[in-house]
């Protein structure tokens, strides 16, 4: 029973620090799924041509808060086809949103060679304002002041110069994370390969194919609220997917295929095959595997994710909607809480995320976000759980791209883990959490945000654990895109 408890206190560990880059996701790869809804309304007919078979690839159900040219500028717009669209749930702000559209003129270069680069750095700082703990080890993200910053560069390649269909693309990444490691915080990661792969749209873009090295978790589910890597508030998510072997910090070979309805390309149909990460956790996956190139780890086995859902983009006469469902299915061994062996893991999930409102800021307004998962409780600390977000772009006439959300969420802890840690002598534990956020993200220039998030959680501790007193936890986050 001793030995359950180590290893809980490792799968914790893991799943607090996969949470944080779950909610960091967009900082963590690069990240785009096609070209900005921006070059689309702005191009000649003749340039929509070429970049349609990149647009409809991501049939966006959100609101794209990222930047616009300004008055008398180049068309930095331009190189917005070069974004990466490997990723079906995270997109690039527009080129124009970064620090340096041109980069010194190093974009028009490697466009012209059919290349394209991104960047971002993002140094976060959080920390416990309600209990001010100071030297007490830390047992959750905030509990002591705490920090991290990540850095990524991006680079893609147009594949259509080597015979592939248009709209073909290779993608590849590199992220590095100096944190200060104290628990439930990112961990210290790199250099390491993210993503390493290619995107392939076939018959007008009916059917997408990817393979290569993947972060399954930014393919499926739909974390980030509004999609867009560079710029949104922070909204409250779930850990589940990672729990029963979604990739989060280094990638696992892929192969996937998504197949949509050819008159509306609306429904969709997402299948994946890749390798899970280790049983014991993404933290023992990032061990095992620190430069993220490794085909396997010891112990892992094929991951099935399957999901269906109904997606549009905005238009003039209609608002956004994306819904979906999802099962995971996990044939790796897991150990249960109660010592036996399960040879599998799995997990359910749904999702709808809508635009209620437009404002003048198009496509800003209010926008509505739910999320449910769940899984068995014998296997993993978390048996279910409920987000919810009510999320507001351009809040302001005199502030188009930023962004408010407040959210709740709710998560049932594993009632059998509950037990076999009380009979190793912890008491007073809780089953149950809650948390209530609100995060505001500001435009403080093109591609500069700082978003500043409260959030009171109650039980920030888990059921491994004796029961905390609740936490009012101030994080603050710089995004720089580049």
């Amino acid at each position: 029973m001793v030995q359950i408890h180590d290893r809980q206190k490792v799968v914790v560990q893991s799943w607090r620090a996969a949470l944080k880059i779950v909610s960091l996701v967009s900082l963590f790869t690069f990240l785009g799924v096609s070209e900005s809804r921006a070059e689309a309304q702005t191009q000649k007919s003749t340039q929509v041509a070429e970049g349609s078979a990149a647009q409809s690839t991501q049939s966006l159900a959100l609101p794209d808060v990222g930047g616009s040219p300004p008055t008398g500028s180049f068309d930095c717009q331009k190189y917005d086809k070069y974004n990466t669209r490997i990723m079906s749930t995270i997109y690039l702000p527009s080129t124009c949103d970064t620090v340096s559209p041109n980069l010194l003129g190093l974009r028009d270069q490697l466009a012209d060679a059919g290349w394209g680069i991104r960047g971002s750095f993002s140094p976060v700082v959080e920390y416990d304002i309600k209990n001010r703990y100071g030297s007490t080890t830390q047992k959750y993200a905030g509990q002591n002041l705490s920090g991290y910053a990540i850095s990524t560069v991006y680079a893609t390649y147009d594949l259509s110069r080597l015979g592939f269909p248009l709209g073909a693309q290779f993608t590849g990444s590199v992220s590095h994370i100096a944190s200060s490691g104290g628990t439930g915080e990112a961990p210290n990661m790199g250099p390491t390969m993210t993503t390493l792969g290619i995107d392939v749209p076939l018959l007008d873009n009916a059917i997408e194919v990817k393979a290569g090295y993947l972060l399954t978790v930014q393919d499926f589910v739909g974390m980030n609220l509004t999609g867009n890597a560079g710029s949104v508030a922070q909204g409250l998510q779930s850990s589940i997917p990672a729990l029963v072997g979604m990739s989060v910090y280094t990638p696992t070979p892929t192969a996937e295929i998504t197949l949509k309805d050819p008159w509306t390309k609306s429904f969709y149909h997402h299948f994946a095959v890749a390798r899970s990460i280790s049983s014991s956790g993404a933290i023992i996956e990032l061990e095992k595997n620190p430069g993220g190139f490794k085909w396997g780890t010891e112990g892992t086995n094929p991951l099935y994710i399957n999901e269906v859902g109904y997606r549009t983009g905005l238009t003039h006469d209609s608002l956004p909607v994306w819904a979906r469902a999802g099962f995971i299915y996990n044939t790796t061994d897991y150990t249960k809480f109660d010592g036996q062996t399960a040879s599998n893991n799995y997990a359910s999930y749904a999702g709808l995320t809508m635009q209620l409102t437009k404002n003048k800021n198009n496509p800003g307004g209010l926008n509505f976000d739910i999320k449910v998962d769940s899984a068995p409780s014998d296997r993993n600390i978390f048996a279910k759980d409920v987000a919810v977000n009510l999320f507001y772009v351009g809040p302001f006439e005199n502030r188009p791209f930023d962004m408010i959300s407040v959210g709740y969420s709710k998560t049932w802890e594993s009632r059998e883990l509950q037990s076999a840690v009380a009979a190793s002598g912890v008491r007073n534990t809780s089953d149950v959490s809650t948390q209530e956020a609100i995060s505001y993200s500001y435009r403080v220039m093109p591609g500069m945000y700082l978003i500043s998030t409260a959030s009171l959680v109650s039980n920030p501790g888990t059921v491994a654990n004796e029961e905390l007193p609740s936490a009012l936890i101030l994080n603050e986050k710089l995004i720089i895109s580049f």
